[in-house]
């Protein structure tokens, strides 16, 4: 939008006065926002009255609105950078020292948006940083792709390789590789998807700063207090992140021992059972009552009905193995992840309580199936044996619990190989698997690295008799050279993000880190690389204990558009409702059609109008998962899965699952107006059908013609 002037008047009429002042507090400039906007922009829907437009019509305004706020955000971002090269740059060699340029241009900024300066020296920083460092990710941010939040993280996230002394191709290419995610996924990007993305590629294109990185923060670990005021204060600790998430779980466990007659928050409960732990001293119900029916363990002890505290961590298997190198480097690597060892085991005396007993509890996994980077179902070969670690944790008494996989060799838990992993029970919504509790922790081989890959001539094999390429690291100038971003392994954390593959192998280096596999060793490898596992044992409804832990790898966190809630304490749902009555109907156990969502959300899509879709792109291979609202509107899921930093999850293949024999006749004297169908049954059938339609309008839309006969029936 233009403001043209041509003389006196004209500037009035612009917000400006006869002396040429501009006053950015006129009513012809605020007027124009008001006015000046054309309908289409905002979806149709006129912000005056917004009541005259439908639903859709108002759902897909606030998806241009988004838009909209994003482009604003661009040309907000552009123009400080005109100050910055105008204020800053232009005055570097000039200024003083204690008003200079970038001052000026934070003043300026301060002024204009009445901000504190703080907040105006950030968004010069990120301005320069988009503009100069990540000028696709900013191309992104222009055109609507991402918001200006997502932005921001996406700054934050990339600051490791934007530090002084990095090369600017190292830069470039990682720019380039977040841009081209952006562009080419098909989906929504929620703050924990964003990260996780963000982070495999940093982590990939430079894992010795990563690695120099965390050591550097494990020196900062410490215990530091607060004055809050009021008479309350606040105690935090830094330490590792697998201890975090033991001593997280330590402080909940014991929480969540009182009855229901304790009248304090959950939260309320967490920091009275903390300072029991820390300080020794007995953790007590708030209830009141002498028939009190809570069971509240010993000072310095944990819950006796599973002591164990699990944390989830999906890797590959060649993160547990440390990169083939000169005997002098891997001697000296040895040294160090033995070092770090000891530094982890020193930090879990924060968690210690007031004798001296400490808790500890990691989890390490793996799997080892091969890899390949494209997103298609072809595979190159490798050694295909998931792996899987659970966390052991410590008693109060000092002496260590271990708590193994239920699902050890893939198809462990009950005779029949149905899914009783670490205390699962049936679903209280509709008897889908829940994972409430237990641990679990896949991943996959080789990195996307078929043989042709390897770097160096150092190859390893595995338990399995398969190989993994060998991995030489090369540094020139403090950076690595000659290998492949592709090829570097990491590790995903459940509740902290993705890790390094030496963070990994530190977490599995522990004394109290048990692994499992998976895939059973002697799992036969097929023809075209890949694996089969039972899908379900004699109840074709419920999974079995590998394509459930299966599932969960693959998404990581609820499958609902923005929840970050873990998968490990999540539904495993059908997406495609399972027909009881009539199994043959659809809605079959299978690794396409589950997926975990949160208690609420399988709650809402249960006994609420939603549905949801999710199938394989017949063009990329890709899992997309869609929601579609009561009023028909269809809303993208994630933009990715844990098969986009773990590619060799589709290695996984399941046995197709049986309808079984058909129920017998019951022989039901006529009634009057007999019910054929009931309304659960209805239901389910009125969602395949939408399904159905959407699909087809998705390949019109897509092709401009249907890719498959729709003379048909509808599917039921």
């Amino acid at each position: 939008m233009s403001i043209e002037s041509v003389g006196p008047g004209a500037d009035s009429a612009a917000g400006g006065d006869d002396s040429g002042r501009f006053d950015s507090t006129s009513d012809a400039v605020q007027s124009d926002w008001a006015t000046g906007v054309p309908l289409g922009l905002l979806g149709g829907v006129d912000p005056a009255a917004p009541e005259g437009s439908d639903t859709v019509d108002v759902l897909e305004g606030l998806t241009r609105l988004r838009c909209g706020e994003a482009f604003v955000a661009w040309a907000r971002y552009q123009s400080i950078g005109v100050l910055y090269d105008r204020l800053v740059a232009a005055r570097a060699a000039s200024d003083g020292l204690i008003v200079d340029g970038f001052a000026d241009a934070a003043a300026r900024i301060s002024g204009v948006f009445a901000v504190s300066r703080s907040q105006a020296e950030r968004l010069i920083d990120e301005a320069i940083v988009l503009r100069d460092d990540l000028p696709q990710v900013f191309g992104c941010l222009r055109e609507g792709i991402v918001s200006v939040e997502q932005a921001g993280l996406v700054i934050s996230r990339t600051d490791l390789v934007r530090g002084p002394g990095t090369p600017p191709e190292v830069v470039a290419a990682v720019d380039e590789q977040i841009a081209t995610t952006l562009r080419t996924r098909r989906g929504s990007w929620k703050r924990p998807r964003l990260r996780d993305m963000v982070d495999r590629i940093v982590f990939r294109q430079d894992p010795d700063a990563v690695c120099e990185r965390r050591e550097r923060a494990l020196d900062k670990r410490g215990v530091f207090t607060d004055n809050c005021g009021d008479g309350v204060g606040e105690i935090t600790a830094v330490m590792s992140a697998e201890n975090v998430r033991v001593a997280v779980a330590a402080v909940r466990r014991l929480a969540e021992a009182v009855c229901g007659g304790d009248g304090r928050t959950r939260q309320q409960r967490a920091s009275d059972a903390m300072f029991a732990l820390l300080s020794g001293s007995r953790f007590e119900c708030g209830c009141g009552s002498i028939e009190c029916t809570a069971t509240i363990p010993e000072p310095g002890t944990v819950p006796p009905a599973d002591p164990r505290f699990v944390i989830h961590v999906v890797c590959n298997e060649s993160a547990l193995t440390p990169p083939a190198d000169s005997a002098q480097n891997r001697a000296d690597s040895t040294a160090k992840h033995a070092d770090s060892t000891a530094k982890h085991a020193d930090s879990t005396k924060s968690c210690a309580d007031g004798t001296g007993n400490r808790f500890e509890g990691t989890a390490a996994s793996a799997d080892g199936i091969g890899n390949r980077a494209d997103s298609t179902a072809d595979f190159a070969d490798g050694t295909a044996d998931l792996v899987d670690s659970t966390a052991a944790s410590a008693d109060g008494t000092g002496n260590r619990v271990e708590g193994t996989a239920a699902f050890a060799d893939g198809i462990a838990g009950t005779a029949d190989g149905t899914a009783e992993t670490g205390g699962r029970a049936a679903d209280a919504v509709d008897g889908e698997a829940d994972s409430s509790s237990g641990g679990v922790v896949h991943g996959s081989d080789d990195d996307g690295m078929s043989d042709g890959d390897v770097f160096g001539d150092d190859v390893s094999g595995n338990a399995a008799g398969g190989r993994w390429p060998g991995l030489r690291y090369a540094r020139k100038d403090g950076h690595r050279t000659g290998q492949s971003s592709e090829a570097v392994s990491v590790g995903f954390m459940d509740g902290y993000g993705i890790i390094s593959a030496e963070h990994v192998r530190d977490i599995a280096a522990r004394p109290d880190t048990v692994t499992r596999r998976v895939v059973p060793t002697n799992t036969p490898e097929n023809a075209d690389g890949t694996y089969t596992l039972p899908a379900h044992g004699t109840d074709p409804y419920r999974p079995s204990t590998a394509l459930d832990e299966a599932v969960r790898c693959r998404d990581g966190y609820c499958v609902d558009p923005g929840c970050a809630h873990s998968a490990w304490t999540a539904d495993n749902d059908h997406v495609t409702e399972y027909d009881h009555q009539s199994p043959e109907a659809g809605g079959h156990t299978s690794y396409e059609n589950l997926n975990t969502k949160c208690r609420y959300g399988h709650i809402q899509k249960t006994f609420g109008n939603w549905v949801d879709d999710q199938y394989r792109d017949p063009a990329t291979g890709r899992l997309v998962t869609e929601y579609i609202t009561p009023e028909g509107f269809v809303i993208p899921g994630d933009a990715e899965t844990f098969e986009d930093t773990f590619p060799g999850l589709r290695r996984l293949r399941f046995t197709p699952p049986t309808t079984g024999d058909p129920p017998p006749r019951r022989i039901k004297p006529p009634e009057a107006n007999p019910r054929h169908r009931t309304r659960a049954a209805n239901k389910h059938a009125r969602r395949r059908a939408e399904r159905h339609r959407n699909r087809q309008r998705r390949l019109t839309h897509d092709n401009g013609q249907p890719l498959v006969d729709d003379v048909g029936p509808p599917p039921f």
